[in-house]
């Protein structure tokens, strides 16, 4: 949710002199200061909190994704040769889950081996990693460390195998 529309939401629900907000790339609250005596501070209250939640989690060969709420990967696990997609074709090693920039608004994830694809809700496909055979789909053998959209298909069928 951006900024903006995350402001134009307190406004139409509450007074915004009585509200104190928090936002951030993972979760919003609203608080409410409660209490509040001349020349106290008086508390806060929290009255709405959101953070995103993991909607799915998908194992490949060596590495792991898992979608948020919101539509954002994270990747685990090996790195090498770009089949996270988080721009690291060297061999590295995540043990915790990182964020994957580059694309967003994904519904599925689909971990190889050595590559990985990803759909996003509009219906395009993105693909990073080993491309030796062309199974990334770009139209060549050049490996990518970054999920690069795939052009050419029809964005009519939402399903990755």
């Amino acid at each position: 949710m951006e900024k903006r529309e995350f402001l134009k939401l307190i406004k139409s629900f509450f007074s915004f002199s009585i509200i104190g907000w928090f936002l951030s790339e993972k979760s919003y609250a609203v608080w409410r200061r409660v209490g509040k005596a001349s020349g106290t501070p008086g508390t806060w209250q929290k009255i709405i909190n959101r953070t995103p939640r993991i909607v799915n989690v998908r194992l490949g060969g060596g590495h792991s994704f898992a979608i948020d709420s919101e539509g954002r990967l994270f990747g685990a696990g090996e790195a090498t040769g770009g089949r996270l997609g988080n721009n690291v074709g060297t061999s590295t090693f995540y043990s915790t889950f990182v964020p994957v920039v580059g694309v967003s608004n994904v519904i599925s994830v689909t971990p190889g081996y050595y590559h990985s694809l990803a759909l996003r809700s509009d219906g395009y496909v993105f693909s990073s990693g080993h491309n030796d055979l062309g199974q990334l789909g770009h139209g060549g053998t050049v490996s990518v460390s970054t999920f690069t959209q795939v052009f050419d298909l029809p964005r009519k069928k939402r399903t990755v195998y």
